[in-house]
């Protein structure tokens, strides 16, 4: 019986060392599934070394892993560009791999995905690729959050995830990355707060987390990152103050913190920054002074400082950045004077000081900058004459001084300015001729003078300025009459010429388009009716409380008066009816309406009807020869109400004279309602005279 009872014993002992076996193999099967999902669908967990992928697998057991891993990876993603990743293909020749020797044995070092547009998730496998040093998925339609297993990752040394459609939170756990030299989110919908623990990032070359979600304030830590040649967290919704940290940051060569909700002031250290080249704090809530310490950075390109509430006076150190190009300080609230050692910025080509409360005299210094293409100071306090050393920069393109108060002639030497396309002087207090020389910008596309107190003719010399497409010359004291020359000016589609004390002598090729009080006068080229141009045949009065008119546009040889509008923020064309007890009418200078004035019938007919809602009992008919049917609106139910006969208009009080023409298409839009019942009244006696006896 010893026998039996010894077999029985070495049968427990083998089925308990064969469930021992079977619970240690089941964890690895599971281990195996999560990390190959592949094998879930059947697929052979050893396929990358049994079909090819892998060559000499018991040498590669890391490049079998990260095989399998891969084709996990392309299991989740779709595309418009399919993956060629193949267990039968070489994993050297896969689309976007490289496989590098890493101590000694191969190994996926570089996953870098980039043209073909994938969808799906990034899996939190990835983490699990320990030997990658580049993993790239720009601009593809990646959802879902940041996998944190990618702080896994030791050997990364740049990340790559902008343009895709990512959520959630920057994991803290990327902070484990302390090879990495590149970290791009930027063009995500990450929310939440930026990591301080990307301070610890000690190699971290490049930082963009731009055009995201992120909020919360500016980790400190940042200024820890001593490498760091690009910060770029721009379009967020970031508050706080900015860290005086920052100006730790001594390889830093582009800082962008704009477009955020940023508060308090620019701190003094960003002088420190040596190295800078470009500093972008636009549109941000920032308060304060510019620190005079910015005069520090010698190499600094580009200064964006627009769009905050900043305030004092413009620092004189800034006359040090002699390697600046673009300085834009608009929409601030700076004031004091100009400084005129920004004169010695050779480099610069766009200098926007605009929308700010600048006050004194424009600096003489300014016409030094033989760089400059682009000078705005619109919208300040400045004061004193234009100076005419301006006409000395000789690549100009455009120059805005408006809405200053400014005053004195318009330098003559302006005309040197050769190369300009914008000349903007409007609404200051320049007075005398408008100089002949402006004819000899010949590449000049707007020219605006309006609201000054110019006087003078029009100068004959603008007939040269054949690139013309805008001439606002309105509400100064011109006189004499328009050259007939501008007519020449094929380019030409605004011109606006009301409020002067010029004649009545226009061009028979412009007829007159006029609008009621308050909205802008403007004329229609009989030549050309797509163009609109604007034209003193009559205006508003200075005060704002009536129109002074020359004249309307009717239709001589049926007695209907119509006024033609550009209706607003729009480039339609509409025909408008003046009824006969409008003020309009009244007021209206009836000697001067000639043929002059006159537009035909073909060129009105074509205008659209106003699309605002009718007054009831509105009349129109079709204005096309043999058809005289008239519709009365009906404000009531909203409808054109069709009047089939003349005895029935008559009847109803109406008169020939309160009839307007619709357009060619007037009939496919409306809705015609039940007719008015027919009348047997005779026709009366004064139709279709207007209104007599």
């Amino acid at each position: 019986m010893q026998p039996l009872n010894t077999s029985r014993l070495g049968i427990v002992k083998w089925f308990a060392a064969s469930a021992l076996r079977f619970i240690r193999n089941g964890f690895m099967l599971v281990a195996l599934l999560l990390a190959c999902p592949q094998a879930a669908l059947g697929q052979s967990t050893h396929g990358c070394a049994t079909r090819g992928a892998v060559s000499n697998p018991a040498n590669n057991p890391g490049l079998v892993w990260d095989c399998e891993t891969l084709l996990g990876l392309k299991d989740t993603l779709r595309g418009t560009v399919p993956l060629n990743w193949s267990a039968t293909l070489p994993i050297s020749q896969w689309q976007g791999i490289t496989v590098s020797t890493v101590s000694g044995a191969q190994r996926v070092t570089v996953l870098e995905l980039d043209e073909e547009r994938l969808n799906g998730t990034i899996p939190p496998a990835l983490g699990r690729l320990n030997k990658l040093r580049r993993l790239s998925f720009d601009y593809h339609n990646f959802g879902g959050f940041i996998p944190p297993e990618l702080g896994n990752l030791q050997d990364l040394q740049e990340l790559h995830l902008p343009g895709n459609l990512l959520t959630g939170s920057i994991p803290a756990t990327l902070g484990n990355l302390t090879k990495l030299e590149v970290l791009y989110l930027g063009d995500n919908n990450l929310k939440g707060n930026i990591p301080a623990s990307l301070g610890r990032l000690a190699h971290l070359k490049r930082l963009g987390l731009f055009d995201n979600q992120l909020s919360g304030a500016i980790p400190p830590e940042l200024g820890k990152l001593g490498n760091l040649q690009t910060l770029s967290l721009g379009y967020n919704r970031l508050s706080g103050g900015i860290p005086s940290s920052l100006g730790n940051l001594a390889a830093l060569e582009d800082l962008v913190l704009s477009n955020n909700q940023l508060s308090g002031g620019i701190p003094p250290e960003l002088g420190n920054l040596s190295r800078l080249q470009s500093l972008s704090i636009y549109d941000n809530n920032l308060s304060g002074t510019i620190p005079p310490s910015l005069g520090n950075l010698t190499r600094l390109r580009s200064l964006d400082l627009r769009g905050n509430r900043l305030s004092g006076r413009i620092p004189a150190t800034l006359g040090n950045l002699t390697s600046l190009t673009h300085m834009a300080f608009h929409d601030n609230q700076l004031g004091g004077q100009i400084p005129g050692e920004l004169g010695k910025l050779g480099s610069i080509y766009s200098l926007d000081l605009s929308k700010n409360r600048l006050a004194g005299s424009i600096p003489s210094e300014l016409g030094d900058l033989s760089s400059l293409q682009w000078l705005n100071l619109d919208e300040n306090h400045l004061s004193g004459s234009i100076p005419p050393e301006l006409s000395n920069l000789p690549i100009l393109l455009g120059l805005n001084l408006s809405e200053n108060q400014l005053s004195g002639h318009i330098p003559v030497e302006l005309g040197n300015l050769t190369t300009l396309g914008i000349l903007y002087l409007y609404d200051n207090q320049l007075s005398g001729a408008i100089p002949e020389s402006l004819g000899n910008i010949t590449r000049l596309a707007e020219l605006r003078l309006q609201n000054n107190q110019l006087t003078g003719a029009i100068p004959a010399a603008l007939s040269r300025l054949t690139n013309l497409q805008v001439l606002y010359l309105q509400n100064n004291r011109l006189t004499g009459t328009v050259p007939p020359t501008l007519i020449n000016l094929t380019s030409l589609h605004d011109i606006r010429l009301e409020g002067n004390q010029l004649s009545d002598g226009f061009p028979a090729a412009f007829a007159t388009l006029i609008e009621l009080p308050g909205d802008k006068i403007r004329i229609q080229r009989n030549d050309r009716p797509e163009a609109s141009f604007e034209l003193g045949i009559g205006w508003v009065s200075r005060d704002g409380s009536q129109v002074v008119l020359a004249g309307v546009i009717r239709d001589q040889t049926r007695g209907q008066t119509y006024y033609i509008a550009r209706l607003e923020g729009s480039p339609r064309v509409v025909r408008r009816w003046i009824s006969p007890t409008s003020p309009l009418v009244y007021s209206v200078n009836w000697p001067l309406v000639n043929s002059q004035f006159t537009v035909p019938v073909e060129i009105v007919r074509v205008i659209p009807l106003d699309e605002r809602l009718p007054e009831h009992n509105m009349l129109v008919r079709r204005f096309d020869g043999g058809d005289e049917r008239i519709f009365a609106y009906d404000a009531a139910i909203q409808q054109w109400r069709h009047i089939p006969n003349w005895s029935t208009f008559q009847a109803l009080g109406f008169f020939w004279c309160d009839v307007t023409a619709a357009d060619s298409d007037f009939f496919n839009r409306i809705t015609e309602g039940p007719p008015y019942p027919v009348t047997t009244a005779p026709a009366r006696d004064d139709y279709p005279n207007c209104r007599t006896g």
